[in-house]
């Protein structure tokens, strides 16, 4: 077969005739006319997607399946995996095109295609069902079954889909759009992977013992909060019985030192169920509760200390065990945790307990300081002198709450794509608003290298803005999805949108225009390739920022060599905490004027420059009960709230008549 030959099957023949033809010639002497057709298929796809394309452009072909066809004979998997689904035939069954072909690269074809379009496996299932390639073994045919699209039918047609693959589910976490939590979430119950699955065990084709294992091992695998929720809600929905439960006893108890708080509170509500129904040993129980015990959530180390209590009550034994236990609490920042175990050990008897004494003491000086003399008089001990708590000065800022819990960034891709995907969901909760756009600066630069891991953020804020909002906030958030995923800015999202509202659906004065400004400093360096964390997110639960943070976030961006940010370090500036100032300015050392404002607003001898917004909000967070003329300068006058304190009058008239 000459080069001219395979040209004109491409492009003049109809698709039945390409394929006898090239299936008459061996691979080798195919792969020689490859660059040629290549370039046609280059050509058309060019002429079909570009924007700028006209219908002039499109090369002169009769039978487009004659051209995927030729694609197929001549290409290899390098050169076909760009064009995805495109290249297979759709006219023509697959299963008869590749026998005729017998294309010795078959096997590695199909299974990079399962792995890169899980949602179209259906496609390519009937070639290893019909024995003309090895089925994929990998990951990727697991989360296949994942796809709303594909899933369903290929559990109806795929032979080994109850001995084998549905067992995978328990292994395979899968990601982005593609997993149990992500499918189940957005699919009718009556559909839902989790009701099949329970249903196909009442129907005894799957084992349900061996559900209830494989549920409990996904939970101890290291997938990511999102995800792993739907294995502790499927355990759940089976309704295991107090035998059942009483012989994993011991698997509960392991989840209790998991890194997923969800996962712990499950483990926590199933040794509840034990407990009350007296099958609880305790001191099973005792040997495994600390890590719930020094549990940061509150409610998590409230039940762990509920489930002490009653092991002690009902096994008098262990009340030693317990309160050597319930002492190993007060390291949890929550008054009435702290409260909850001291009144246990009291409870128990157990204060003279060298051990008990011992851990008592160590926390003398962590506890609250309204528990600290109830402590002192426990252990025999004096009181630790507490300095009185200064009087705020008229509008300044309060300080954190005593009880606020840290805030973490989150820690990879799919959990930036999880999470943003659920603040557009509600976005009821701001600190978890602020983690998603932190998680946007930290990894949208790599997402937007993976486009699969996109789609869904794409498909969500897309639905959200055409159907509208009431709240501005999450109208932002579902225009800054898509101007992540399109390149765009986000006023440019919203203006498709909103063509004839006021400022594109936001309020040019509310926070969600701040919000809003921020959110596309974060996309301005995610198309620019930049990954950095974000300055204005809150370190603790008080959504203020530990001045000691913001220092160490502002030298990060410029070991980098970036820019800071001013929309994204005004925000931090007002939300700066007034504890550790001092500190934190003794280890700055500015070099440029954002930096010099930050210096500013921690108590520096600094006279404002020009950048108008991030010196107001310096001096918000400096002293906004204190008069600066330089910074009135820059608002272009006295301005309430920008270099001018803000005051309340209150005016009565009295209208009326007599005395």
């Amino acid at each position: 077969m000459t080069e001219n030959e395979a040209l004109e099957l491409a492009s003049g023949a109809r698709g039945e005739k390409a394929l006898a033809r090239f299936a008459e010639v061996d691979e080798p002497a195919r792969r020689k006319a490859s660059k040629q057709v290549l370039t046609l298929w280059k050509a058309a796809w060019r002429a079909r997607f570009s924007s700028g394309s006209k219908p002039a452009d499109m090369p002169k072909i009769k039978d487009h399946e004659a051209l995927r066809i030729a694609m197929l004979a001549t290409a290899v998997p390098s050169e076909l995996k760009s064009y995805g689904f495109h290249c297979l035939p759709e006219r023509l069954d697959i299963v008869e095109v590749m026998r005729a072909l017998k294309p010795s690269w078959l096997d590695r074809y199909v299974a990079d295609f399962v792995d890169d379009a899980p949602h179209i496996t259906w496609r390519v299932a009937p070639l290893w069902r019909e024995g003309l390639c090895a089925r994929p073994e990998g990951d990727g045919l697991i989360v296949a079954y994942y796809s709303p699209m594909s899933g369903p039918r290929l559990a109806a047609e795929e032979p080994n889909f109850l001995t084998h693959d549905i067992w995978r589910f328990f292994e395979v976490e899968g990601g982005g759009e593609f997993s149990l939590a992500a499918v189940d979430k957005y699919t009718p119950v009556e559909h839902q992977w989790s009701t099949d699955l329970i249903g196909l065990s009442r129907e005894g084709k799957l084992d349900r013992t061996r559900l209830l294992d494989a549920s409990l091992d996904a939970l101890e695998r290291d997938f990511g909060q999102f995800r792993v929720g739907w294995y502790s809600r499927f355990h759940t929905a089976l309704e295991p019985s107090i035998d059942e439960m009483t012989a994993r006893t011991g698997r509960y108890l392991r989840l209790l030192s998991s890194p997923i708080p969800p996962t712990v509170s499950f483990a926590l509500k199933a040794l509840k169920t034990l407990d009350k129904a007296g099958a609880l040993e305790g001191g099973m129980l005792l040997a495994e509760i600390e890590p719930a015990l020094q549990a940061r959530q509150k409610a998590a180390a409230k039940e762990a200390l509920n489930l002490v209590a009653s092991a002690a009550k009902r096994e008098p034994e262990h009340a030693r065990a317990a309160a050597r236990l319930a002492a190993t609490a007060l390291i949890n920042e929550a008054v009435d945790i702290q409260t909850r175990a001291l009144d246990l050990i009291e409870r128990l008897g157990c204060v003279e307990d060298e051990l008990v004494s011992e851990t008592l003491t160590a926390h003398l000086d962590a506890v609250a300081p309204s528990l600290r003399p109830r402590l002192a008089a426990m252990i025999g001990e004096s009181a630790p002198e507490t300095a009185p708590a200064p009087t705020p000065a008229p509008g300044a800022q309060r300080e954190e709450p005593e009880e606020a819990a840290p805030v973490s960034p989150v820690s990879g891709l799919d959990e930036a794509v999880a999470l943003f995907l659920e603040v557009l969901e509600g976005g009821r909760d701001p600190i978890a608003v602020e983690r998603a756009i932190d998680g946007l600066a930290r990894f949208g630069a790599a997402a937007r290298a993976a486009p699969a891991k996109l789609s869904p953020i794409a498909k969500r804020a897309r639905q959200l803005l055409e159907r509208g909002s009431e709240s501005a906030t999450r109208l932002v958030l579902a225009a800054t999805g898509v101007a992540l995923v399109e390149g765009e800015r986000i006023e440019t999202i919203l203006a498709r949108h909103y063509p004839e509202e006021s400022y594109r659906g936001v309020s040019q004065h509310s926070f969600a225009a701040v919000f809003l400004r921020r959110n596309d400093e974060v996309l301005a360096a995610v198309r620019d390739g930049r990954s950095a964390p974000l300055l204005s997110l809150p370190t603790d639960r008080s959504a203020t920022i530990a001045p000691q943070a913001l220092v160490e976030r502002l030298q990060a961006l410029r070991a980098a060599g970036t820019v800071l940010p001013e929309e994204d370090l005004s925000l931090a500036l007002l939300r700066l905490a007034q504890t550790g100032r001092d500190e934190a300015l003794s280890r700055l050392a500015p070099h440029t004027e954002a930096e010099r404002a930050v210096a500013y607003a921690l108590g520096a001898p600094v006279a404002p420059e020009k950048a108008a917004s991030l010196w107001v909000a310096a001096w918000a967070a400096r002293a906004p009960e204190t008069p600066d003329k330089e910074v009135q300068r820059l608002a272009g006058g006295p301005v309430a709230g920008a270099g001018t304190p803000a005051t309340l009058s209150l005016r009565v008239e009295r209208e009326g008549s007599g005395p």
